[in-house]
């Protein structure tokens, strides 16, 4: 995941760490975005529908389960077979994490689990302690399943090689700085990305069905998936492949140099 938490550290990094929350920086994301949308015609949506739809996941996901106070401050069993009482444990044939839900036991890969503190949802994850057997729910914003993930959207050139270096540009210039720096690498990243990447305004909703930024396109338009969609992610399928080179038509092609 490449969250706007880890987002906001990649700006903190670049600009020698000012302590920058992702709200300081949020409108800078935005503008940049809308600068792809406008260069390249495609409809990548704005932070606040990224974090509108992040949310609108939590509530689709099965694998989130509420914890009471005890439940979080505890270690999670790690067992051959389910445990006689109790409603959580680690299964150590399977490798998944096993929930006790509707007198049946599901087991999911990775576990999530939130409590309300003070009328706020705090997140968990169930996780592994370094190299031991011990596994226990721990805090991780990073991985908070609320979080938007940038990687949804763009894939990780896109977003080190134009985003983090755009954001850090804007900021500085508020700053007082000339963003010199950061103006060259956003530009020069751009043109690179521009030259690597081939990407539609549109695409085919079958051939990105799997994608998260297309989840309500697949709802809205099930059982026909055959129909052209606005661009709303750039994804690694883009890239060119290396080594393409242009092609020209000589004099022997039909419509070489004016012939037919």
């Amino acid at each position: 995941m490449f969250t706007t938490n880890k987002f906001a550290d990649y700006v903190n990094m670049a600009l020698n760490y000012p302590a920058i929350s992702f709200d300081d920086i949020r409108l800078f994301l935005d503008q940049a975005i809308s600068e792809i949308n406008t260069e390249l015609h495609t409809s990548i949506p704005d932070v606040d529908t990224m974090e509108h739809d992040a949310k609108k996941a939590v509530e689709d996901m099965p694998n989130l389960i509420m914890l009471t106070e005890p439940e979080s401050n505890r270690q999670i069993d790690s067992l051959v077979s389910p445990p006689s009482s109790g409603r959580i444990y680690y299964d150590l044939s399977k490798e998944m994490y096993g929930v006790y839900e509707n007198d049946t036991w599901n087991y999911y890969g990775t576990l999530y689990g939130f409590r309300l503190i003070n009328g706020i949802p705090t997140y968990y994850v169930a996780g592994q302690i370094l190299a031991s057997n011990i596994r226990a729910w721990y805090i991780d914003n990073l991985t908070n399943p609320s979080n938007i993930d940038l990687e949804n959207y763009f894939t990780d050139d896109w977003i080190k090689l134009f985003l983090v270096p755009y954001v850090a540009f804007k900021y500085s210039v508020r700053d007082g700085d000339t963003g010199r720096l950061f103006n060259e690498e956003f530009a020069q990243g751009f043109q690179q990305l521009r030259h690597s990447y081939n990407i539609p305004f549109q695409v085919i909703l079958a051939a990105v069905a799997d994608k998260f930024a297309y989840k309500d396109d697949v709802i809205k338009n099930l059982p026909n998936l055959n129909k052209w969609v606005l661009t709303k992610a750039i994804t690694v399928e883009m890239k060119n492949p290396q080594g393409v080179n242009a092609t020209f038509r000589d004099f022997y092609d039909i419509g070489g140099f004016g012939i037919w």
